[in-house]
Formats: structure tokens, C-alpha cells, sequence
């Protein structure tokens, strides 16, 4: 039996008209979704936290590797440097707007080229395309996603981007979802449990805390009319904790407040708190709170920081994979290269002791096990607050060193191969006082 060439199975992703209905909450599916987590971090002092925290430490300083040795495939590297100098929008702000990703679960940023005045092809721009401007995607006959269709502000024009024009960024393409699982998507359930906390909250304080307003007759033999009771009724119901709080009451009737049978208010207070910190959980990141509470120590939550930086170095890594294999092989087919395409990558996202490391180097010299190379100075002023330079400045540096040390040791040599003048004088005196000594 001949061997099938093409596929047969297909992904089963839920997709009707363009839309995946794999959540099974119905307010968390595209479109939709994008709103409510728009919300979220506009909202929530937790979020706003994380994303601060996220975008603070995710590093920008790409570096370009050539695929090889060769002629062509250093050309090749020098062209994607080039390329990402001179983008209209900085390569900072698009890996900024690609981690958007971890968020939302996707992103789409589409390349758009230009013609150098060279004749090669370059990048123009990555152009971010906002998620909430989704309006459906488009699929082959197996039911793979080919294209990304939107509705963006002020047009809301209907607009189809090929995915192979696209940097699209998945943050758990387990599923094989285009959508992916953002970090926002596990937060939701804690976010609308603290937003009905807060409602409550707000309630118990603008009603004079969380007592229920009643009213008690004194004086059983007054009877009251049925709109009395009524507008008795719409009092109580309008009381407010405002500058017109206020109540007179006719004779015969008492007003206090009974206890409440729910929470009190400093128990709801409690509740938002939790809340929180377990948003912050979901995303590896309850370290930002604390010290607000009974969160832990900063040695018990060094082993989460650690955790998140590291989390945080896996969303780098999926960035750069995505350029290297989405953005660099078009770019090098436009410009009719072939051989090894280079790759880009970001520094990983560490907390260096840097005492440490100075210890670490003193102890290699000591020993003349490390010979520091302009590599090495470049590492170390990355990891650290010294002013950063590019490998050639700090190779011509390297260069000047060897050649003013390789100076000092020849003068130190001639000097100590010549004879001292004072040495040479004093030698003379004392044969010319053995002459007279002899005469």
C-alpha cells in the first residue's frame, strides 16, 4: 500500500465562522475576551503590578548571530543588525508589543518590507496589529490557520493578513490554538470574585457599615398607615453614608442598626486582599505583594522571584523564536540569499550577585584560569551598571591594552639589562682608587 504524502488527520480546533469556541466560559471567547482583559489591566491594581513588572525586566538588547564563517552569512547578519536599526518602529517597542502575548495569549504584528537604497530588501516595520481588533480566522481545508482577519478603528474595514506576513506569537500553543492561554485568562475567575468584593464593600461602608437599618415602634397603640409603612420602607432604603445623611423620625418610633448576618466589611477587605495575591499567583508573581499582608518573606519568596525570571526568560525565548523563524528566512528569500540564516537572541533575565562574580574572577586570575576577552568585558558590562559599548570599541580597547602592556614589559626589560650610570661611575672611582693604591 503507497504511503500517504499528504495529511489525513486534522487539528479539530472548535472554529465556527472564524471563531474558536474552545473556552468553555463564553465571555472569555474572541472577541469578546479582548475587552474583558482590557479591563483587567486597566483596572486591577494586581495586574497593573504584573505587567509593570513584566515589561520593567523584559530585556530589548537583541544581539544578531551569523548562521556561519563565511562571507555571505556574516553579510547576512550585518544586513538583519541593519534592518533592526533602522526600523521606523524601535525593536524595543516591537518586543514590547510582541509580549503582549503573555497577556492576551496572542499577538500579530505584521512585516512590512521596503526597498534600501542599496537594492536590498529591509524591514519597514513589525506592525503591531491589536488584539481587539479581531475578527476571525481563516482556515485551509484541514483546518489549519492561514490568515488573520480583523476590523480595526476608525475604518472597521474587514482586512486579511496572511499569517506567512506575520510575527505571530503564541504564549501556550499546547492546543494548537492561534489564541493561546494567556496569563490574564487564569486570573479572570480571582478578578471577578475581587470586583464583587469591592462592590460589597463599597456597599457596607456607604451604609454606615453593615448594620441593616430598623425601625422599632415604642409606642404600641400608635398604628401606622400603610403609606407610612411605605415611606418608612424608601427611608431606610435610601439611607447613605453622604453630607446629607439624615433621619427625623415621628413619635412613637426608634432607629437603630441590627448586625448584619453576612460579612463585615474588614472580612471583605480581607477577601480582596486574598484575592489578589492569588491572581498574583497564577502568574508566578505573588512576590510583587509582599509585605502587604501574610504573604511570606523576601528569603522564602527569593525561590518565586526566581521562578519568574525564569518564566520571563522563556516568554524572551519564544519571541526570538518566532523572529528566527518567521521574520528572518522571508527577508533572506527577498534578497535572493541562501546558505545559513542567522539567528537573534535575548539575554536571559537574571539577579547577579555581582560580588560574586567579582569574587569568582579574582579567584580564576589568582590562578591564571581566565583570560577576559572583549566578549567577556561585554557580558559583564550588560550584567552590570557600567556604561555599555559595542564589541568593536571594546575590541580596539583589548588591542590598546596588549599593545601599552607588551611596551611596559620592553622597557622593563631594557631597563634591567642596561647598566645603572651611577653603577657604571662608581665602578670607575674604585679602579682608579686601586691604581693610586698600587702607584
Amino acid at each position: 500500500m503507497a504511503r500517504p504524502k499528504n495529511d489525513i488527520g486534522a487539528i479539530g480546533l472548535p472554529l465556527f465562522a472564524g471563531r474558536l469556541s474552545l473556552d468553555t466560559n463564553t465571555r472569555l471567547r474572541w472577541p469578546n475576551a479582548g475587552r474583558i482583559f482590557r479591563a483587567m489591566m486597566d483596572d486591577e491594581p494586581a495586574v497593573g503590578a504584573l505587567r509593570t513588572a513584566v515589561f520593567a525586566l523584559l530585556r530589548t538588547d537583541i544581539q544578531v548571530h551569523p548562521g556561519g564563517a563565511s562571507r555571505q552569512e556574516q553579510r547576512m547578519a550585518d544586513h538583519i543588525t541593519a534592518c533592526l536599526d533602522t526600523m521606523a518602529i524601535p525593536i524595543g517597542t516591537a518586543l514590547r508589543q510582541m509580549a503582549s502575548a503573555y497577556f492576551y495569549g496572542f499577538s500579530v504584528n505584521e512585516l512590512v518590507y521596503r526597498r534600501n537604497a542599496d537594492g536590498t530588501v529591509g524591514w519597514k516595520q513589525w506592525g503591531l496589529r491589536r488584539q481587539e481588533s479581531f475578527y476571525r480566522w481563516e482556515t485551509d481545508l484541514n483546518g489549519a490557520i492561514i490568515a488573520f482577519t480583523q476590523r480595526p478603528a476608525p475604518s472597521y474595514t474587514v482586512r486579511t493578513i496572511p499569517l506567512t506576513k506575520c510575527l505571530h506569537v503564541v504564549a501556550d500553543d499546547s492546543e494548537g490554538s492561534p489564541e493561546g492561554r494567556g496569563i490574564l485568562r487564569s486570573m479572570y475567575r480571582y478578578w471577578y470574585m475581587t470586583t464583587q468584593f469591592e462592590l460589597l464593600f463599597g456597599i457596607a461602608l456607604e451604609r454606615f457599615g453593615t448594620g441593616l437599618p430598623v425601625f422599632e415602634r415604642t409606642d404600641q397603640t400608635a398604628a401606622l398607615t400603610p403609606d407610612q409603612e411605605d415611606d418608612l420602607m424608601v427611608q431606610a432604603e435610601a439611607l447613605r453614608q453622604n453630607e446629607k445623611a439624615g433621619l427625623l423620625l415621628p413619635w412613637g418610633l426608634k432607629f437603630h442598626f441590627a448586625d448584619s448576618p453576612g460579612l463585615d466589611a474588614q472580612t471583605h477587605l480581607d477577601a480582596i486582599q486574598a484575592y489578589r495575591v492569588w491572581m498574583l499567583t497564577t502568574g508566578l508573581a505573588e512576590f510583587v505583594a509582599l509585605g502587604t499582608g501574610e504573604t511570606g518573606s523576601r528569603s522564602l519568596g527569593q525561590s518565586k522571584i526566581d521562578l519568574f525570571l525564569k518564566a520571563l526568560t522563556g516568554l524572551q525565548d519564544k519571541l526570538c523564536e518566532a523572529i528566527n523563524r518567521q521574520a528572518i528566512p522571508p527577508l533572506m528569500r527577498a534578497n535572493d540569499w541562501s546558505g545559513a540564516y542567522p539567528t537573534v537572541s535575548l539575554p536571559p533575565v537574571k539577579e547577579y550577585d555581582l560580588g560574586a562574580i567579582a569574587t569568582f574572577i579574582q579567584t580564576l586570575a589568582n590562578v591564571q584560569a581566565l583570560h577576559v576577552t572583549p566578549d567577556d568585558e561585554a557580558w559583564l558590562r550588560a550584567v552590570s551598571d557600567l556604561p555599555d559599548l559595542d564589541l568593536d570599541t571594546i575590541t580596539d580597547l583589548h588591542e590598546q591594552g596588549k599593545r601599552q602592556a607588551a611596551n611596559d614589559a620592553q622597557i622593563a626589560h631594557q631597563a634591567v639589562q642596561a647598566p645603572d650610570d651611577s653603577e657604571v661611575d662608581d665602578a670607575g672611582m674604585e679602579e682608579e682608587a686601586e691604581v693610586a693604591v698600587d702607584v
